[in-house]
């Protein structure tokens, strides 16, 4: 066993990891949630770099070409960053406690993709599901889909 990390806001310090995940390189990705970065580990700990400024990350996928897709509890957003930290888009907004509109979150917290491509979003504040389906002229590099890695 091998573990890594002690409490802080420096290069390899955490206040509070809230998702991990490994990209098809063994590169470790971890959400410091209260230090608003994702930091990027080798599979032995050795820290590579950080990408600062996320707000509220509490998950981390990656998809099947090195996306990387992080949830943003605070911005109601789910993030998509290329393999090089790049943001290149993202999905949601704000919408209250019960959703308020289509698109619509509330601290998004967990999510899914089923084998047809549709994403499922938990929302941690009001106690929902989002289902998200695909259009079927939809940009293949815009879905996460089945493609989606999740943490074991």
């Amino acid at each position: 066993m091998l573990e890594w990390g002690e409490l802080g806001s420096g290069p390899g310090q955490f206040d509070l990891v809230h998702g991990v995940a490994v990209d098809r390189d063994r590169r470790v990705y971890v959400g410091d949630r209260t230090n608003n970065r994702i930091q990027i580990f080798t599979e032995n700990g050795d820290f590579i770099e950080e990408w600062p400024d996320i707000s509220d990350p509490v998950g981390v996928f990656i998809d099947e070409n090195d996306g990387v897709w992080v949830i943003s509890a605070r911005l109601n957003r789910i993030l998509k960053y290329s393999s090089a930290g790049e943001l290149q888009y993202y999905l949601g907004a704000y919408g209250g406690t019960r959703g308020g509109f289509a698109g619509g979150l509330s601290r998004p917290h967990q999510l899914d993709v089923d084998e047809e491509g549709n994403l499922y979003i938990a929302s941690w504040d009001g106690g929902w599901m989002d289902k998200f389906v695909p259009r079927p002229d939809a940009d293949p590099s815009k879905l996460i889909g089945r493609s989606l890695v999740l943490p074991n």
